[in-house]
């Protein structure tokens, strides 16, 4: 099959839509799988820290408080690493929508094009008849 634009359509609109074909699409998919992938293992990587955040002593004895503040602390450190990784997951599930949705746009757009071109083609050879 020729290219579109040597059946008469514009060698701009094969450019953009060759462009997002070989580059932006395949581009927002791998962000989007990326993002998927941040997704679950950043919340684990988290939570594995909160783990290792030190005993309620050791953390009494670094801040020159009782153990039961520290055990507080502690615990409000847990916590707070736990929301962080929900939230870094949320944050990154909602990025690989956004990227796939831009992605399924672009092809609609690269769709688009090449029907503009095809449409186009017939016009331009009665134009040269």
């Amino acid at each position: 099959m020729p290219p579109p634009e040597a059946a008469g359509g514009s060698p701009d609109r094969a450019a953009e839509a060759r462009a997002l074909r070989a580059q932006r699409i395949p581009q927002l998919v791998g962000m989007a799988a990326a993002a998927r992938v941040l997704a679950g293992e950043l919340p684990s990587a988290i939570a594995s820290d909160a783990k290792q955040l030190p005993d309620a002593k050791t953390i009494a004895a670094e801040l020159g408080v009782g153990e039961e503040t520290a055990a507080r602390v502690r615990a409000l450190v847990i916590a707070s690493h736990l929301a962080l990784a929900r939230r870094t997951s949320g944050i990154c599930g909602e990025r690989a929508d956004e990227w796939l949705a831009a992605a399924h746009r672009a092809e609609g757009r690269a769709e688009a094009l090449d029907e503009d071109i095809v449409r186009v083609a017939p016009e331009a050879h009665a134009q040269e008849g």
